[in-house]
């Protein structure tokens, strides 16, 4: 009789162990995928950052390129008008 007490509070123990083990191979996993979901977002949000500087980028290269067009534009009516005034006083 002993022998089968023995043998069950073993078991009993041993079962008891298994089910501490894999409450803690739970948690583990609980906070792993908590840890990795923190890391996604933080990921996702430095996307983003860069995405909005690089639009930002992007939009101040244009708009720069736009105004040193304007420029050069305006040199070249100048410049024809200058061209313009000088055949004009040739011929008077």
């Amino acid at each position: 009789m002993e022998v089968i007490v023995g043998k069950t509070v073993e078991q009993s123990l041993l079962e008891v162990m298994e089910e501490e083990e894999l409450e803690n191979l739970r948690e583990q996993q609980r906070r792993f995928h908590e840890a990795r979901k923190r890391e996604q977002l933080a990921t996702q949000r430095l996307e983003e950052q860069e995405r909005r500087l690089t639009d930002e980028r992007e939009r101040r290269i244009t708009q720069q390129r736009e105004v040193t067009l304007k420029k050069i534009q305006q040199k070249l009516s100048y410049k024809n008008v200058l061209v313009g005034q000088a055949k004009g006083k040739r011929n008077c």
